[in-house]
């Protein structure tokens, strides 16, 4: 869920199912959508692990 700000509700996972919110973290971690989706089968839904994520080239 998306707060008044909008900023993700919880700010340590995300929901690639909600359309803004994988916008939202992609930009937020300088990724494309499919590169986020892509993290997320690889290291999970936790921001701390995306954080770390280094697409390959």
């Amino acid at each position: 869920m998306q707060t008044p700000g909008g900023k993700p509700k919880d700010p340590d996972r995300i929901n690639i199912n909600e359309e803004w919110e994988l916008r939202f973290w992609a930009k937020e971690l300088g990724l494309d959508e499919d590169q986020l989706k892509r993290a997320v089968q690889e290291v999970g839904v936790l921001t701390t692990e995306l954080r770390k994520y280094k697409p390959p080239h």
